[in-house]
């Protein structure tokens, strides 16, 4: 499995919980337990619970305490920024970890800003989350596209080691997007609006573009954004992949569990858990596309850093 987004950093830093074992949905012995190859860790910043200080000085603190774990458990992971790192990681036996950026409002003052996460080892960035910022509208503005300053970056990033990521962007916004990038664009936790009717899933046209981007769509675990169930169940999770497929075909479904970030009652308790997800699917499609889904796109991304 590679699981393109959780919020776990966010969730340890605030609770000065432990990466190797916490009370979450993720840590390093979960991952293990669920067979893990890689997980993107997405440092999250809500910008309404930021208490007096800058988005990016929120990120680096949050930033700052996650490298600290990774560096207190370095035989079990290692923080990677392209396909070479990521295959080293696997060789010496460790889970590769992905650095991404939920929340554009981090690079406010610049694109030097966008030098300085990549500096940091940052591979994927959102340009909002769920409030309007100074790149963009969020997904409940559904009108209201990227800035300038939003449109200046995203076509900055086109010459950059991070890719894009739409999720929680608005209509417009995704329009934007894939009207100026060059590269694979990701949603990476995001699901189909026919099947779920949310404003913070999928059109279908916006499904066929991202795939024929070469890019990614990461199926979001949370019940709210797969159907009526208050439970997040397996086979809304089943449903949700062959829609996909369906729409766009099977090199662009991949899994963004939203583990950490999400309250709901989870069929899939944990990471540890993922092998009930990877039996369901074997029941419901073919190896080589259950491959696919679980890490083959994903690693076909991964070469694009």
């Amino acid at each position: 499995m590679i699981d393109f987004h959780v919020d776990t950093a966010m969730m340890i830093f605030k609770r000065k919980s432990l990466l190797l074992n916490n009370e979450g949905h993720v840590d390093l012995e979960k991952l293990q337990k669920g067979g893990y190859l890689a997980q993107w860790f997405a440092m999250f910043i809500s910008l309404n619970h930021l208490e007096g200080i800058s988005p990016f000085d929120f990120f680096e603190q949050m930033y700052d305490y996650f490298i600290e774990q990774v560096n207190m458990n370095s035989d079990k992971i290692e923080i990677v920024t392209d396909y070479n790192g990521y295959t080293a990681a696997l060789t010496s036996k460790k889970i590769a970890a992905f650095l991404s950026l939920e929340e554009g409002e981090v690079i406010k003052d610049g694109l030097h800003m966008v030098d300085k996460l990549e500096d940091m080892k940052i591979r994927l960035m959102t340009l909002t989350w769920n409030h309007p910022n100074s790149l963009g509208a969020p997904h409940t503005m559904p009108s209201a596209g990227l800035t300038h300053y939003g449109q200046t970056v995203v076509d900055y990033l086109n010459n950059k080691k991070i890719l894009l990521d739409v999720s929680h962007l608005s209509d417009a916004g995704i329009d934007d997007v894939i009207n100026i990038s060059k590269k694979p664009i990701i949603a990476s936790h995001s699901n189909a609006r026919a099947i779920w009717n949310h404003s913070r899933n999928l059109s279908d046209e916006h499904i066929r573009k991202i795939a024929n981007s070469g890019g990614l769509i990461g199926i979001n675990y949370y019940n709210g954004f797969l159907a009526q169930d208050p439970t997040s169940c397996i086979a809304d999770i089943i449903k949700m992949a062959k829609y996909l497929i369906d729409i766009a075909g099977e090199d662009c479904v991949g899994f963004g569990s939203d583990f950490d970030g999400i309250d709901c009652r989870l069929e899939i308790k944990n990471a540890s858990e993922i092998d009930a997800l990877r039996e369901a699917l074997h029941l419901e499609f073919t190896s080589a596309q259950v491959d696919k889904m679980l890490f083959r796109n994903a690693e076909r991304i991964i070469r694009f850093l």
